[in-house]
């Protein structure tokens, strides 16, 4: 029997950019991630797949602001009416760490079709024409692996497809944040076994075919600068006679442009901007995200160059983010006070030289921006 479904992941709904102070950029920005979750819905309901299923991490946070819970609601709504059947699993990002807390995803049970796995526990659910496993995130690594142990494929008769929301223990690319959890070298034949495996937690689409139809969707939306390399997505996925397609299809997002000048302590001034405007090739960028970063710059020129310099140049992009590197420095050192960089991001700067590791130091990173987050936004509770 032939099968055919969307699988999407990471939609992160409800994240704000708070590296911006400025209100508008953070609405536009979660706005973002509405209107790509968006998109997905819309080509479900014009395609007519036989289902839907998504990996992970739908929401930024366990608690939600009000709009993210909102638009989630409408979304699940329009899968719902349109007869199509839906199920998820939670990630690490929306799955909360206290057990006296109830997953928000409970209450979108409540539309038919809709099937959301959120128990920190395996278990499987015959689909009729197939059979879903579905691990969602565990948040003590014992469990994780006890529960990962019973992962098997007892009837395969019918399509087995496995969802999980983990990092593979590949460094393809070293983009795996921590909380996640991996799954073990020791238990990678099993995902052979299985027609597909969805993945999430991994923002990039990447088919992992040597251990079979293994797939990360990826996120559907940027959350910061390292995810400008790569387009954003889902994937189609076909099931015929145990033949297994997946075709990764591109979302429209907003442009994540990144500039870098290397050698700028042998540059001239007019050298660095004429370079910078050979990049930007003088198109509309206008609702882009822009990130300039001069490198190798001299301690005596640090402020040859001011952001102004630059903003005549990308005009009035949505966000112009600043930073120059002095010679024999590796990371970034935003001096200037008109970088644009959040407190965070200046706080953070401060603090890399505490990190020989850069891998270490990119851990310490992303736990210390999902803190501040939540610091400042407890006190208003759903409220931006």
């Amino acid at each position: 029997m032939k099968l055919r479904f969307i699988h999407f992941s990471d939609s992160h709904l409800g994240f704000v950019d708070y590296t911006s102070d400025d209100f508008s950029v953070q609405k536009a920005r979660e706005d973002d991630a509405y209107k790509t979750v968006a998109a997905v819905i819309d080509h479900a309901i014009e395609t007519k797949p036989d289902f839907v299923i998504h990996t992970g991490d739908f929401f930024h946070r366990p608690s939600p602001y009000n709009k993210a819970i909102i638009e989630a609601g409408k979304q699940f709504k329009r899968l719902s009416d349109a007869g199509i059947p839906f199920y998820m699993i939670a990630g690490n990002h929306d799955l909360p760490k206290s057990e006296d807390t109830r997953a928000i995803h409970e209450i979108y049970e409540m539309f038919p079709g809709c099937k959301i796995f959120y128990d920190q526990k395996y278990s499987t659910l015959d689909c009729g024409s197939f059979i879903l496993h579905a691990l969602p995130h565990i948040n003590f690594s014992q469990n994780h692996l006890d529960e990962i142990n019973k992962i098997a494929v007892t009837d395969t008769k019918k399509p087995n497809i496995l969802l999980m929301h983990l990092s593979m223990p590949v460094s393809i690319y070293k983009e795996e944040e921590p909380g996640g959890g991996i799954f073990p070298v020791d238990k990678l034949a099993i995902l052979k076994e299985f027609n597909y495996v969805a993945l999430g937690h991994w923002h990039r689409f990447n088919h992992l075919n040597k251990y079979g139809n293994v797939c990360y969707s990826g996120s559907t939306e940027r959350i910061n600068s390292g995810e400008a390399d790569h387009n954003k997505g889902f994937v189609e996925v076909t099931i015929d006679d145990n033949e297994t397609t997946i075709n990764f299809k591109k979302l429209e997002t907003r442009e994540y442009l990144n500039i870098t000048v290397d050698g700028c302590s042998s540059k001239t001034k007019q050298n660095i901007l004429d370079e910078i405007s050979a990049i930007t090739g003088g198109r509309d960028i206008s609702e882009a995200i822009v990130r300039v970063v001069l490198k190798n710059v001299k301690d005596t020129r640090y402020y040859e160059i001011m952001r102004d310099d630059i903003h005549e140049i990308t005009g009035d992009c949505l966000v112009l983010r600043f930073n120059k590197i002095l010679e024999g420095q590796t990371s970034v050192e935003d001096r200037d006070n008109q970088g644009g960089e959040s407190l965070v991001d200046r706080l953070l700067a401060d603090l890399r030289a505490g990190f020989p590791d850069e891998e270490e130091f990119k851990k310490f990173e992303e736990i210390t921006k999902e803190l501040f987050e939540e610091i400042i936004t407890q006190d208003g509770g759903n409220d931006n």
